[in-house]
């Protein structure tokens, strides 16, 4: 082993042998000319302080040890004893920070990229009621589902923009574990058709809610705007986004539905 790798300085084409973990500061060899200068001129001083006491003595034939000028002697060759050991060290020297190099920056640590999310969601329109029918293709997790977005027939945003989605099993809204090919049925809306016919033959708009989505606790609740004719409801279409979240590995993906009605039955259809 060589005298610098005794010292603990490493050069610096060997730095990049450390690991990104390895946080060492590095020793620059120049801060022993600064130690062993100290020292020189601590024990100068101390030197000086002595022949300044002897002078003062020659007149008067007593050389005073305790006098003030022994006492700066003293204090001088202490510093310079413990500057040199401070040299032989290879400490790094107080005023010279700027030499010291500075510990190479820990890396942050590789992040493994996750897998995407591979869930798909198949509409099950029953009667009145609307389901989500989620089918994942991925590897094995657990999933939530909610809305994050709502437009209405008119292209206007809705007030209500976020709610989760219960499960069809229990009607809880906690994730679930979905196996490899799995399927789980998210309940997703009901359609009242026998309000809006109501609305439509007596023209009395606004007592009538005519979807329900179904969230925590009461459902949320939707109605048309007014219309004169049934033919009027031919383009019109209300917006969900719905997103889907894995809980381990961390995911999510975002899917768009059209959902309307179609005779007395409710319609969905994902977009892109």
């Amino acid at each position: 082993m060589s005298p610098a790798e005794l010292s603990g300085y490493v050069p610096i084409k060997q730095r990049d042998k450390l690991t990104s973990n390895t946080i060492m500061v590095v020793r620059h060899p120049d801060h022993q000319k600064y130690w062993f200068s100290a020292s020189g001129g601590f024990g100068a001083l101390g030197i000086a302080m002595i022949a300044t006491a002897a002078a003062l003595a020659s007149s008067t034939a007593h050389l005073a040890l305790t006098g003030r000028f022994m006492i700066i002697a003293y204090v001088a060759f202490c510093c310079a004893v413990a500057c040199f050991a401070g040299g032989i060290r290879q400490a790094p020297f107080p005023f010279a920070a700027g030499d010291i190099d500075p510990a190479p920056a820990a890396e942050p640590p590789a992040v493994e990229p996750t897998s995407p999310v591979q869930v798909t969601f198949i509409p099950e329109p029953d009667a009145d009621l609307l389901r989500l029918v989620a089918v994942n293709e991925g590897d094995r997790a657990d999933f939530t589902a909610q809305v994050i977005g709502f437009i209405d027939e008119l292209g206007r945003n809705s007030t209500r923009q976020t709610w989760p989605i219960p499960w069809e099993e229990d009607g809880s809204t906690t994730a679930k574990e979905i196996l490899t090919h799995q399927k789980r049925v998210l309940n997703f809306a009901r359609f009242d058709w026998s309000a809006l016919d109501e609305d439509l033959r007596t023209t009395k708009w606004g007592s009538n809610y005519h979807w329900y989505f179904f969230s925590t606790g009461n459902p949320i609740k939707i109605a048309y705007s007014p219309v004169r004719d049934w033919r009027e409801f031919d383009d019109r279409f209300f917006t969900l986004k719905v997103r889907v979240t894995r809980a381990d590995p961390p995911g999510r993906a975002d899917h768009i539905f059209k959902i309307g009605f179609s005779g007395y039955n409710p319609t969905c259809e994902e977009t892109e």
